[in-house]
């Protein structure tokens, strides 16, 4: 590892999608925001190195990251594995935030000095950056970093500790390193189990979480024994129709498709959208990625007239609430387009394509109904 001078210990070479505000809570216990879908992500290319952190240049970093900084690349979206992930984890991110952490980090280390849980904090901000933006070395350098301090601080079995811990395994699930990831999200798991008791929601959310691990093996049938234990707690704990219960149901869902168990596939499938649509509105990003789950769900079926209404709908609905130009909405009509070329609509799939060149994404257009007069 690198050092820097001064007082810092951080190797802040490189810089730079879940934007948590607050250092770990946030990134685990997002339970209004957080929309279950597929995410697998191929290991990135990590670039855009600043310059290493002294603690005397957080503004030499900030500017660096400012006028250097390449765009976003995205992390592939695997359409079998399931997962969590905010909508801004696929973009709606301030470009400034890195900058702007490292030049929050500076000023707390010099007062605090490295191992403060105030600049552990800001240190966890800054890798949970990171790894939303796939510099995945860069974050792990830094959890680690984090985990250690936490553990000489709390111990191996206190609540932050254990979070820390839960953002590393999430880093290694995100390049693929299950074999690493597994054992920590046990770990994890076990922990809260002993701290909050079994049925805790923040214990169910890590029940989740290794479920979600086993989903990226495919091994469906662990997962699925997680994902039911996870579904029942939330359940009695948070009622039908709470936005952690529909998460935990998505996902049951996906690994029922992947065990081709078509038919609870499809009436949990259902089942989330009408939930999100009663809880949260038929605009709202959780309910929108409903709409594309059960769309692709359906063109799998040979349900293609229902499949292109559902894309349609999320495809208006993302628009209009997320932007042409942001993943999600891309992910929805590069869905819907590919539907139209394999059923030989090739003109209506270019003029789905081409939308998001437009320079009026709102109101009418030659190809686009109003959209809520298709719900």
């Amino acid at each position: 590892m690198v050092h820097s001078s001064g007082q810092s210990g951080w190797n802040t070479q490189k810089v730079i999608k879940i934007e948590q505000q607050s250092p770990i809570e946030d990134i685990a216990f997002q339970d209004e925001k957080i929309s279950a879908v597929l995410e697998s992500s191929k290991r990135q290319k990590e670039e855009d190195r600043p310059p290493a952190y002294s603690g005397d240049n957080t503004s030499d970093i900030a500017n660096e990251l400012a006028h250097n900084m390449k765009p976003f690349k995205r992390i592939q979206i695997s359409t079998i594995t399931p997962a969590y992930y905010d909508y801004q984890d696929l973009g709606l991110i301030n470009p400034d935030a890195l900058a702007e952490a490292y030049t929050k980090l500076g000023p707390i280390e010099k007062e605090h000095g490295p191992h403060h849980p105030e600049t552990l904090a800001a240190v966890q901000k800054c890798a949970i950056i990171h790894q939303s933006q796939g510099q995945f070395s860069m974050a792990e350098e830094m959890y680690r970093k984090v985990l250690e301090g936490h553990e000489r601080l709390y111990g191996s079995g206190h609540a932050e500790t254990l979070l820390t811990v839960q953002n590393l395994a999430s880093t290694f699930r995100r390049q693929e390193r299950f074999e690493e990831a597994e054992p920590m999200n046990i770990r994890v798991m076990q922990g809260f189990e002993k701290l909050k008791g079994p049925e805790h929601p923040k214990t169910l959310l890590m029940v989740y979480d290794l479920a979600f691990t086993y989903s990226f093996k495919q091994d469906w049938d662990k997962a699925e024994v997680l994902y039911l234990r996870t579904l029942d707690g939330f359940v009695k704990r948070k009622g039908p129709n709470h936005p952690s219960t529909l998460n935990t149901m998505q996902s049951l869902a996906k690994n029922y498709e992947s065990q081709r168990c078509y038919d609870k596939a499809d009436m949990l499938y259902k089942k989330v959208l009408a939930g999100f649509r009663k809880i949260l509105g038929d605009d709202h990003p959780a309910t929108l990625n409903a709409f594309h789950d059960v769309a692709t769900f359906e063109s799998r079926q040979g349900c293609l007239a229902k499949a292109e209404e559902l894309f349609r709908l999320a495809l208006y609905g993302r628009e209009d609430k997320l932007g042409l130009k942001h993943p999600a909405t891309g992910d929805t009509r590069e869905a819907l387009a590919e539907m139209l070329v394999r059923h030989g609509k090739e003109e209506e799939a270019e003029e789905v394509r081409m939308r998001v060149d437009m320079k009026r994404p709102f109101g009418p257009d030659p190809i686009r109904p109003a959209y809520h007069a298709l719900l």
